[in-house]
């Protein structure tokens, strides 16, 4: 979208409202209201976002930075734990301070794209042949941009193994094959039931349970405000463990304070398990749908959220399971919670943002619908895109038996890896590799779907060496 400037009379504005039985809202927010008062301080970046598209400099640059025209409204109504506990009636009650929560609401929901105009193609309104071929093209352009990092290994590969215990598991791999270390902090194990009276700013005594109030215990600012005992450096390294790592699952890890937390997000995984149990007792209820569907865009957030953080530092390609629809709603029956879609359409409209995917909304119906011409020798086979700019698919065959070592298959069939899986145990009859004995090669596997979303990493590099 463009910002258009048109003059109406007072008058004019409210026969417009009228005829049109319509209302207006002014559009605000927390971070918009300081702004009003002069006060730019810790502005959030999806703030900063909004204040650049209406600034000069980008009409006058011919908007690089755009409001998509994808936007949506939501009401919501007071959540009654605030009003409980921080309502008028309360103790806690500040008139000063704005808490959305207390209040009824609509929210408006927008989405932007920057560096717009790299793409000099409007897809918008092409046919589906148009759109594969803008889409190809496009790849293209992406392969030639990475080509010369992937023989210096400044080219990073992230494979993605999705399921129903652990939804997610990424595994990092550089184009050496492999595994890429990355740092992550965990809550010691017992620490979880940690916490620390700290003070509201009317200096009511509250206690923090770290589990819970994770942000507390990260950022230095707000612990000090909070506890005042000075001693910020002393409890974080009492409560949590560095680590070096090249996989984690994604299900409950979150991007908290510029720092990954395995376990940062138990209580939104567990949740979802919850809500599912619920769904499947009484599958008509619409009600448990949507709290599945609002817990698995939580869900889908925390894991983007890693991803991109990584990201701006092990760029790359992201390494997908081509699962077709058909394939996903029978998993969905078992379990709704299965978060493929949700999440491959997260991947897209956030690297679209800086123009890694292509810029076209329907990518994941088009994955399922467009069809290429693939030459194998003298004979031409039309088959399904498996590349979306730095978003990539690869057979989902396999990828949990196969030995990260050496490559040759470890087990049989899924039967015969059973048994192994329950103790998250994977090993190799060829050349001997346990993923629980001290590897120098690949560290860090410690559990079958780390070795799967390896596996799938592995098979990106091999598709982009191609």
């Amino acid at each position: 979208c463009y910002v258009r400037h048109k003059k109406i009379s007072g008058e004019g504005f409210e026969n417009f409202l009228n005829d049109n039985e319509a209302q207006v809202f002014k559009i605000t927010s927390y971070d918009l209201e300081k702004i009003r008062n002069k006060n730019y301080n810790n502005l959030k970046a999806h703030t900063q976002l909004w204040l650049d598209f209406w600034n000069d400099n980008n009409e006058q640059q011919k908007y690089p930075l755009r409001l998509n025209p994808e936007i949506s409204i939501t009401w919501r109504e007071p959540k009654k734990s605030r009003v409980e506990k921080y309502g008028e009636v309360t103790k806690l009650y500040d008139p000063k301070k704005h808490n959305r929560y207390l209040h009824s609401q609509f929210t408006l929901i927008t989405t932007f794209t920057e560096n717009a105009l790299s793409s000099e193609i409007t897809y918008a309104f092409q046919d589906i042949k148009k759109k594969g071929e803008a889409i190809k093209d496009f790849n293209k352009q992406i392969n030639d941009h990475f080509s010369k990092k992937i023989e210096s290994n400044k080219l990073w590969f992230y494979g993605i193994d999705t399921g129903q215990v652990e939804l997610a598991t990424l595994c990092l791999i550089g184009s050496n094959g492999k595994p890429q270390m990355f740092q992550v902090l965990e809550l010691k194990r017992d620490k979880y039931d940690y916490e620390k009276t700290g003070f509201l700013k009317n200096g009511t005594e509250k206690k923090y349970k770290a589990i819970s109030n994770l942000s507390y215990f990260l950022n230095q600012s707000i612990y000090e405000r909070t506890f005042r005992d000075g001693k910020f450096n002393q409890t974080f390294n009492e409560l949590f463990e560095k680590k070096e790592v090249p996989a984690i699952d994604l299900s409950k890890a979150k991007l908290i304070n510029g720092h990954i937390v395995e376990y940062g997000d138990i209580f939104s995984y567990d949740r979802l398990k919850k809500i599912n149990k619920m769904r499947q007792e009484e599958r008509k209820n619409a009600l448990t749908l949507e709290k599945i569907n609002h817990v698995r865009q939580a869900l889908v957030s925390n894991m983007v959220g890693i991803i991109n953080y990584l990201y701006q530092k092990f760029p790359g390609f992201i390494i997908l399971e081509d699962n077709p629809q058909s394939w996903i709603e029978d998993e969905r029956m078992k379990f709704e919670g299965r978060l493929e879609r949700p999440l491959e359409w997260a991947l897209y409209r956030k690297f679209q943002e800086v123009g890694l995917t292509p810029p076209i909304s329907e990518l994941v119906r088009l994955r399922e619908e467009f069809k290429v011409a693939i030459s194998k020798g003298k004979q031409t086979a039309n088959q399904k895109l498996k590349q979306f700019g730095i978003v990539c698919f690869v057979n989902k065959e396999g990828t949990s038996l196969h030995c990260p070592s050496c490559g040759n298959k470890a087990y049989k069939d899924d039967k015969e890896i059973k048994q192994d899986k329950s103790k998250k145990i994977f090993r190799c009859k060829s050349c001997g590799y346990h993923n629980h004995n001290e590897s120098k090669d690949y560290p860090g596997l410690d559990n079958n779907d780390k070795v799967a979303a390896f596996n799938i990493a592995k098979m990106g590099l091999k598709f982009f060496k191609i």
